[in-house]
């Protein structure tokens, strides 16, 4: 199904922040700009800001990772949740006359 879905739609994806909190608990703060257009006709089919804050279960930058990862991982289910909900099979668009 994920792979079907994205066969016709292109995905562009920005990150567009990251956070660090001095003196803080360790965290991951991920957000991630998602636009989807139809490639038949260029329509947008998505576009959506996803994010998520994930705290370090320890020290050091391997917590971190794996708290950036966690963020990831929340926003991908997200995504390919989104993406089931679409339409399997829009209607073509209309033809143009000359």
């Amino acid at each position: 199904l994920y792979g079907s879905i994205l066969s016709n739609r292109p995905v562009q994806k920005k990150p567009s922040g990251q956070e660090h909190v001095r003196g803080g608990q360790n965290a991951a703060a991920v957000e991630i700009e998602v636009s989807i257009r139809r490639v038949r006709d260029n329509q947008q089919v998505l576009l959506k800001t996803y994010s998520a804050n994930a705290p370090a279960q320890g020290e050091g930058m391997d917590a971190v990772a794996a708290a950036f990862t966690h963020g990831m991982d929340t926003i991908y289910a997200a995504l390919v949740a989104d993406l089931a909900a679409l339409p399997q099979n829009p209607p073509a668009p209309a033809a143009r006359r000359p």
